[in-house]
């Protein structure tokens, strides 16, 4: 188990979607910037996030921003910059673009997670790198990585002392826990789903 208390937690909120077409983080649903949606579980959790974006608006939120350290690295990017500026031995690293986190997944990944190793989430088939917890002691090791261009999540994953969280019996609730908004088209269907 990992306290709040032993834990920073970074929004990777990036930039501009090639997808989208726009800064998907900052796009509005029912009144609220996509993000808010994983900002506001977070806090209602007893965690501070700090937001990882190149995006100056960001600020809006009252949370601290910061932009890549290394540009045009993707996640692994963001991961890195995370752990530079992590004042604490474990950061909580989640996507801004997935609207149905909620207090108990926080939760549980906290619970199940152990010290000193990458702790993932999983919705019983695949992990995800964007909602997972990383240990600081790696971030020589993501820096190599980036060095060599191997840039993949889940290889750096894979490649280090990891335990995957199976939270597929969360999905009974919340079948949408792991939805990232990725198209135009998911996120019509966020809004028809929010809208129901």
């Amino acid at each position: 188990m990992i306290k709040t208390s032993d834990i920073e937690t970074f929004i990777l909120a990036g930039g501009k979607s090639s997808r989208m077409g726009d800064d998907k983080g900052m796009l509005r649903v029912n009144g609220k910037h996509l993000i808010e949606f994983t900002i506001e579980p977070l806090k209602k959790s007893g965690l501070n996030p700090k937001i990882i974006a190149n995006n100056e608006s960001y600020k809006i939120f009252g949370l601290e921003v910061f932009p890549d350290e290394v540009k045009g690295k993707g996640p692994i990017g963001g991961l890195l910059t995370s752990m530079v500026n992590c004042k604490r031995d474990h950061l909580l690293l989640i996507s801004c673009d997935m609207p149905f986190i909620s207090e108990d997944s926080v939760a549980y990944l906290l619970a199940e997670s152990e010290d000193g190793k990458i702790c993932v989430s999983s919705d019983g088939e695949k992990i995800n790198p964007l909602f997972a917890i990383y240990p600081v002691t790696i971030l020589g090791f993501v820096n190599s990585r980036i060095n060599e261009n191997k840039l993949k999540m889940t290889e750096l994953i894979l490649s280090s002392d990891h335990r995957v969280i199976n939270m597929s019996a969360m999905l009974k609730n919340n079948p949408y826990l792991f939805l990232n908004i990725n198209t135009r088209s998911d996120f019509e269907n966020l809004r028809h789903s929010l809208n129901k």
